[in-house]
């Protein structure tokens, strides 16, 4: 009777597997070898035209603007001149390379810290430029007092914003830096913020307080109104009993006024209140009234879109809010959260979104509509990078129709990247970092792109033909090959982050002049580097055994006049002794190319003159003195706290016979040995090392640097003479 139970279920099991194995697996694989294979592009094309349909729905890459195709032609100086808008759009500072020098030179007190630098665009000196902006956040395990009362009582907040245009730099390659007028500077939620803080207690809290004041503000009195009072025992017993810590209830500094603040994280804020919706994981400050807020985009996305093709294989940023699953993303809402008082707001961006109105009748007072939001506050909402990079790899090829899609006719590539090091001599000039393209990933009927490196996009004020400047994201796209043979440029794709378009994506095509579409950004990248001066740079400035690395920052396309030119920033970092950072990157120089010709310079009027001769214009990406001498850091050495230039020498002298102010080694004299001058020379980089290692000032550095090769330069000389 017992065996007799089990029968029918194991009998039913069994069939269960075979028709599995034979309707899923055996009997789709007979019809698509016997049936679909010998005339699959006949059979498949209605398939391929729900798909192709499908996913320009679900990626809103259906009403792209198509413009073009444009023949760029030679350019003159006379052309430069009269046009230099463009290049003076151009972005200087990178933000990921220059994270290091922002955070030495406005991370100086203790407990704060730059974790990142954002690009967006502010007003600066009556004109709106594009800028890096940053948050000094709070970094508790920079604190000096570790204490219980020090980590949650004292150090409760961060302090401010710094920005620095990205198209100009000082004459010492500093960048100029800018502090952001609020009135109220504190900054108690931040990304990456962990523990909690008690605010309006006995103790004075530290860090901020002359900006506290220079606002008018009142030191240690908290106006937020978000936070729990600790009006009674019973609520500072829950707190100590949820946090295991009697500190809570037993400080006799905690009144009836104090208030805890926790999930200070300001992305672990916004995903408590709305987990259903992803986010993306790049919040960026922004100048909102009298303080800062933390913007954040969010997403709905769904992975059971019909028919539509997943995101695949994209090549997303670290901390990026969209899955490989996907198969819809809509950038439906901004989360706004106030760095002050942690309070959030949800403004609906895109209100036709169908998940998000299925959200917002689940929960209709969790979101604002898109129409309150204030008007500074949308001037600086950017369009998702990570989003954007999706758009343009899935545009590249559903930008045909079915006929077309086997063959891949007429489809692109996002193109391939310039390494940001200089590339070693014999290595290959793409950078393998997955197999397959981005799209279709789950078949191999069509043909992908290989796994190198793709373009990332870059923000930037772009001005189209016949147009106004905008504030857009840009890649530059090359015709489809799945062997990286193909790099010309064949388009390049923009996004408006500006209010008036935001989110409109353009296509500009290019067309071939002679025969030949223009170089695209791995060529112009491999001229660069084997132009003869800039590789004789490169070589004197990446000593990785004495500390020095040569970056590069974004290859920027640059349309000017009928023409068009590439721009690179080159960038040397310098090892340090420091815990906060591993090196600091210095700005040093400017590449300009042009017709297959490369030429670099300190400013950008140098390579432009060296490519157009008779070029003599004013582009204003050099300045001389900082704009905001009390944002500027002081320079180890400097008798003025405002003052960041270099020590200036007499250019009449040779650095090597003269004794500039502040130098303790004495001068060798003209008639030195070889001896006398290499033991010089040898005492010069020791203290060279030593500047570098205890105040990182890479000016002197390099100062004496420079003094140690003129002493050997003299001393090999003198040794040649009979």
């Amino acid at each position: 009777v017992r065996t007799g139970s089990w029968r029918l279920p194991i009998i039913a099991s069994a069939l269960w597997v075979v028709v599995a194995l034979v309707g899923g697996v055996i009997y789709p694989a007979i019809v698509q070898r016997l049936i679909v294979r010998p005339d699959q592009q006949t059979r498949e094309e209605p398939y391929l035209d729900r798909n192709i349909t499908a996913t320009r729905d679900a990626f809103g890459i259906g009403d792209v603007t198509v413009m073009g195709p444009t023949e760029f032609s030679s350019l003159n100086v006379e052309e430069i001149e009269s046009d230099l808008e463009p290049l003076r759009n151009v972005r200087l500072l990178n933000p990921s390379q220059m994270q290091s020098r922002f955070r030495v030179d406005q991370g100086q007190d203790a407990g704060l810290i730059i974790n990142d630098l954002d690009v967006d665009r502010y007003v600066v000196d009556d004109e709106q430029r594009q800028v890096l902006v940053a948050a000094r956040e709070l970094d508790l395990s920079g604190i000096p007092n570790r204490s219980w009362q020090g980590q949650h009582l004292i150090s409760t907040r961060g302090c401010g914003l710094v920005m620095a245009s990205s198209s100009q730099v000082l004459e010492n390659d500093r960048p100029d830096y800018r502090r952001i007028e609020l009135e109220r500077p504190e900054l108690y939620f931040s990304p990456e913020l962990g523990g909690y803080a008690i605010t309006n207690t006995d103790q004075v809290e530290r860090g901020c307080e002359e900006d506290v004041q220079d606002a008018g503000a009142e030191l240690g009195d908290y106006q937020g109104t978000d936070g729990v009072r600790m009006s009674s025992f019973v609520r500072r017993a829950a707190f100590a009993l949820a946090f295991l810590d009697y500190n809570v209830l037993g400080s006799q500094a905690i009144n009836d006024d104090s208030q805890m603040l926790w999930i200070r994280d300001v992305e672990e804020r916004v995903r408590k209140l709305a987990p259903f919706l992803s986010y993306d994981g790049d919040p960026y400050p922004v100048q909102l009234e009298d303080r800062a807020v933390w913007v954040i985009d969010a997403f709905t996305t769904t992975s059971r879109y019909p028919y539509a093709q997943r995101v695949g294989n994209v090549q997303l940023g670290d901390n990026t809010g969209l899955s490989s699953s996907d198969n819809y993303v809509r950038n439906s809402v901004k989360a706004v959260v106030d760095a002050y008082d942690g309070s959030v707001t949800f403004y609906v961006v895109d209100d036709a979104d169908p998940i998000l109105k299925a959200w917002q009748n689940a929960y209709p007072d969790l979101f604002t509509p898109g129409d309150e939001v204030p008007e500074e506050l949308l001037e600086h909402f950017r369009f998702p990078e990570d989003l954007f990079r999706v758009q343009t790899e899935l545009y590249s090829k559903y930008r045909l129709e079915s006929a077309d899609f086997f063959d891949r006719e007429g489809a692109w590539s996002a193109a391939q990247a310039p390494g940001v090091e200089p590339r070693v001599s014999g290595a290959d000039l793409t950078t393998p970092v997955s197999t397959g393209g981005g799209t279709p990933s789950d078949t191999s009927d069509f043909a992908t792109e290989s796994g190198a490196q793709r373009f990332t996009p870059y923000y930037t004020f772009f001005r189209p033909p016949d147009g106004e400047s905008q504030f857009v994201l840009i890649r530059p796209m090359v015709e489809f090959s799945s062997d990286d043979q193909r790099r010309a440029l064949q388009a390049y794709m923009t996004v408006s982050s500006d209010p008036d378009n935001y989110g409109q994506l353009v296509a500009y095509t290019v067309a071939p002049v002679n025969g030949e579409l223009p170089d695209g950004p791995l060529d112009v990248s491999s001229q660069i580097e084997s132009t003869t001066e800039i590789s004789r740079e490169i070589t004197l400035q990446n000593q990785a055994g004495g500390g020095t690395e040569v970056r590069f920052g974004d290859l920027q396309l640059v349309p000017i006049g009928n023409g068009l030119l590439y721009v690179r920033p080159f960038y040397v970092a310098v090892a340090q002794a420091s815990q906060q950072v591993a090196s600091v990157t210095e700005f040093r120089y400017v590449i300009v190319t042009y017709n297959g010709r490369a030429a670099f310079g300190e400013s950008l009027e140098d390579p432009l003159s060296q490519l157009f001769p008779g070029f003599d214009a004013d582009i204003g990406d050099r300045i001389a003195a900082p704009s905001d001498p009390d944002a500027a850091p002081t320079d180890p050495g400097s008798t003025d706290p405002g003052t960041t230039d270099p020590p200036s020498t007499d250019e009449s002298t040779p650095p090597g016979d003269s004794t500039p102010p502040g130098d303790t080694t004495p001068d060798p004299g003209a008639n030195a040995t070889p001896e006398e001058l290499l033991e010089q020379a040898d005492q010069l980089l020791i203290e060279a090392d030593d500047v570098l290692r205890e105040s990182g000032d890479l000016g002197e550095y390099q100062r004496l640097v420079q003094e140690a090769g003129v002493l050997i330069d003299r001393a090999l000389t003198a040794l040649a003479e009979p």
